[in-house]
This record gives C-alpha cells, sequence and structure tokens, in this order.
C-alpha cells in the first residue's frame, strides 16, 4: 500500500449459514480508503554506492537505516533536474513518479539504475527514506558518471590489403586492447 492513495476495496461479508454458492454479486460491498500519507520530520538516513558502472549504464545501491521502511529514488540528468525550481516540486516529482512506475521500494534496501548514456555523463540519484512513523527525511542527492573514454599511446597499425578502388579491406590492430567502436572513413586517391 502506497502512502497518500485512493484503494477501492471489496469486501464480501460472509454469513454464517449460507452456502458459498448462493453468494452474488450485489453482496459485495464496496470501501472508499485513502492510505495516510507521508510526513516531513523523519529520521531515516540514506547511503548511496555505486555498484555498477559502464560506459553507457549505471546502477547504484540505496541502503537506508535500520528504521526505514520504505525508499523512494529517481535517477536524473541535469536537464531533467533543471526543469524543478524547487525543492518541493522535485520532492512531489520523485513520489509521483515512484507511485506511478510501482517503484516505491519497502523495507530499507534498494537500487536505482539508469541507461543509454554516453561516456563521461553524469547523472544524478535523488532518493529519501521514509521511517517507522511513516515521516521522511532530508532529500539526498548524489552525482555519478559514467566511464569516459581513456586515451593512451597505444600504436595503431592499418593495413591495406588487394588495394582497388571499390574494394579496400582495412585490417585493424592494437596488441593489448580491446575495440570499443572503429570508424572508417573513405578518402581520395591522393
Amino acid at each position: 500500500v502506497y502512502p497518500g492513495t485512493n484503494y477501492l476495496v471489496y469486501v464480501l461479508p460472509l454469513v454464517e449459514g449460507k452456502n458459498p454458492t448462493d453468494y452474488t454479486a450485489a453482496d459485495i460491498q464496496t470501501l472508499f480508503v485513502t492510505s495516510k500519507d507521508i510526513e516531513a520530520g523523519g529520521s531515516a538516513t540514506l547511503t548511496m554506492e555505486a555498484t555498477e558502472i559502464t560506459y553507457t549504464n549505471m546502477e547504484v545501491a540505496l541502503i537506508g537505516s535500520d528504521n526505514t521502511s520504505m525508499i523512494y529514488a529517481w535517477f536524473a540528468t541535469a536537464q531533467e533536474l533543471a526543469q524543478f525550481k524547487n525543492e518541493e516540486e522535485l520532492f512531489d516529482y520523485v513520489v509521483a513518479y515512484n507511485i506511478e512506475y510501482g517503484q516505491v521500494s519497502m523495507g530499507n534496501t534498494t537500487s536505482a539504475y539508469i541507461s543509454s548514456l554516453n561516456p563521461g555523463d553524469a547523472a544524478t540519484v535523488v532518493a529519501f527514506a521514509v521511517d517507522t512513523n511513516g515521516k521522511y527525511g532530508q532529500i539526498y542527492k548524489q552525482e555519478f558518471k559514467t566511464k569516459d573514454f581513456e586515451y593512451n599511446d597505444l600504436s595503431v597499425a592499418l593495413t591495406l590489403v588487394d588495394y582497388k578502388i571499390d574494394n579496400t579491406l582495412i585490417n585493424v590492430a592494437c596488441e593489448g586492447s580491446s575495440h570499443f567502436k572503429y570508424v572508417y572513413c573513405s578518402l581520395s586517391d591522393s
């Protein structure tokens, strides 16, 4: 059950002595219930630790203190964070985002994940913990970066094989490396 959320509860009251096959849809009662919303002033804390960083993806573990009952988290780029005028707007968005996508984590551990970034890009985890009394603490923001390309002094050997204007094969070799991406371009004869 998410805090501050409206629920429709269907209740089928059991009547003593009534045969289970005698119940109909008309016997069902409905009840609207709103769960208690979270409040400010909580004491739960969070720590964040990168568990996987690649050239395009990042995963960060969020660990709450022992009195943490829920964690709300969102991984955001700088452009996404820039759309919020203040912390209150950011807080409201993180709550709505987690509820909409079913990502509120129950308990005191979870992870945040982001993909499709470029090498060397930064993104920020925005998160807060809710304590066992239903109160949230401070909003935590921590930036993480994908791996960036590293350039070095390895020499690359290009060998032209079977040179013809319309059929040139290029062998690329670089001892002690693995490729990420090769770029081929066509130049004039000269």
